[in-house]
């Protein structure tokens, strides 16, 4: 039986990992964020990102649009930034980033094996999937869904 979604639960807890370090930064620091008189005079952060929805994607004006992208914008501007989402092949982020073509990568993506590869802010969700079976069922755990049908 075919594991289902286990490289999508490694990203999105790797994404987690990076809000939740970022929020973090930002709470503990000692200094306010600059106040301006408007959003447009917040300096930009350019953050690579790719088409995962809901998670980020472009909606139909082009904008991007999003759950991470919500989450960054907001805390971006807490930190005092304007966060601008450029929309990227993902497996070119490396040679974005060294380049400076962007500031940072925001998007599922899964720190275990790559602890050393990028400096990481912290798990901003955590996501679990749950199975639900009848209170009288005979399964009780993964294991014994082998050979059933499932629905999702």
């Amino acid at each position: 039986m075919k594991k289902v979604g286990n490289e999508k639960i490694k990203k999105i807890i790797a994404a987690g990992v990076c809000c939740v370090g970022i929020l973090c930064l930002w709470g503990c620091t000692q200094e306010k964020a600059v106040s301006f008189e408007k959003e447009e005079d917040l300096p930009q952060i350019i953050v690579g990102s790719d088409n995962y929805p809901p998670f980020n994607y472009t909606d139909t004006d082009g904008e991007s649009t999003g759950i991470d992208v919500d989450l960054a914008k907001e805390a971006f501007k807490r930190m005092g930034y304007e966060a601008v989402f450029e929309g990227i092949n993902w497996e070119e982020k490396q040679e974005l980033l060294a380049e400076g073509k962007i500031d940072c990568i925001w998007g599922c993506f899964s720190i275990d094996g790559r602890e050393n590869d990028y400096q990481w802010a912290g798990p901003y969700m955590i996501s679990r999937q749950s199975v639900a079976v009848d209170v009288d069922s005979d399964i009780h755990s993964l294991d014994d869904l082998a050979g059933k049908t499932i629905a999702v």
